[in-house]
């Protein structure tokens, strides 16, 4: 038996791990997707990671899919949105998983 300690090593600069989305995250995508929605495609995060920069980065793990219920296609999709330390989110990319 071993009587080390692992621990989790932050990277200064780097997102967190992947978490629940929080009320705070919930509501910075919803600024940036009112409804979910971006075009013609319904955005639902179901995770969510950070990055400290000159405000955050918010990186999403999402399910997708179309507006229209008569498709049935879903997919995953990345989601990366900036809040600045002053002003409104801005969305920065959309990336399939």
């Amino acid at each position: 038996m071993s009587n080390t300690v692992t621990q989790a090593t932050t990277i200064v600069g780097g997102y967190t791990k992947y978490g629940p989305v929080t009320p705070e995250a919930q509501k910075i995508f919803n600024e940036v997707f009112p409804d979910g929605l971006h075009g013609n495609l319904i955005y639902e995060p179901y995770e969510v990671a950070t990055q400290v920069v000159a405000g955050i980065n918010y990186k999403y793990k999402c399910s997708v899919q179309p507006k229209n219920p008569d498709n049935p296609i879903m997919w995953e999709a990345t989601v990366v949105i900036h809040q600045p330390l002053e002003g409104e989110p801005v969305l920065m990319s959309i990336n399939p998983i």
